[in-house]
């Protein structure tokens, strides 16, 4: 209804693991649309570095925002956290329903942004089970008592992957970070002002996204 299609019109599908199929729309009812499907073609290649983003839950429609906003941007999973300032908390069974309201949320972001892939959402998960995360890739802890170091002082050249980590609306404590630091995270500020947990989980995968791209352009020249 929002796009007006009507029977002859092309459309694309994609299957969420890369691929995406041109069609064409043969008909529609209220109930269902039936396409002609052509040939499988590679879709549009995600960003580099593959970016697991780790972001504390937040109220209300917040968390859903950050869902849409970071798979827009190309994150390759997002790992929803409970930290020790954390203000959410769920009822028993109450995580998978969330769970799968944020995968709906990112299959919509994918399809806005000529995405074909779908980024994994965990379920909520402790800071503390993250520390086995760390030692596998390399991770990068946004903290806003962090003045002297940048994104661009911890970011590795040609990092394949990173995990990013955001705290929540009263920022992670000082014990959080020396745990993390400790098992190989490195904490970087994100600018002289203090975000909100929204804003500071898209700016940091925006800034590193951008710090990524602009080496390679630099390497290439």
């Amino acid at each position: 209804r929002v796009l007006r299609l009507r029977s002859g019109d092309p459309v694309v599908l994609f299957d969420g693991r890369g691929s995406e199929f041109p069609g064409k729309i043969v008909s529609l009812t209220t109930a269902a649309v039936t396409v002609a499907v052509g040939p499988r073609q590679a879709g549009r290649p995600d960003p580099v570095p593959a970016i697991t983003l780790a972001t504390s839950l937040l109220k209300a429609d917040r968390f859903d925002w950050v869902v849409q906003k970071a798979t827009e941007l190309g994150v390759a999973r997002i790992i929803p956290l409970l930290a020790e300032r954390t203000v959410v908390s769920f009822r028993d069974g109450q995580p998978a329903g969330r769970v799968a309201r944020w995968e709906r949320i990112a299959i919509e972001a994918a399809e806005q942004s000529g995405r074909v892939t779908v980024p994994e959402i965990d379920e909520p998960r402790r800071l503390a089970t993250l520390i086995g995360e760390i030692t596998r890739q390399p991770t990068v802890v946004c903290w806003e008592n962090e003045h002297r170091t940048s994104l661009d002082d911890v970011l590795p050249r040609d990092v394949p992957e990173l995990l990013l980590i955001v705290g929540p609306e009263g920022g992670l404590t000082h014990d959080e970070v020396y745990r993390l630091v400790a098992a190989g995270a490195r904490a970087a500020s994100l600018g002289p002002l203090v975000l909100r947990s929204e804003t500071a989980a898209v700016a940091g995968v925006a800034g590193v996204l951008a710090l990524a791209s602009a080496r390679r352009s630099r390497d290439i020249s």
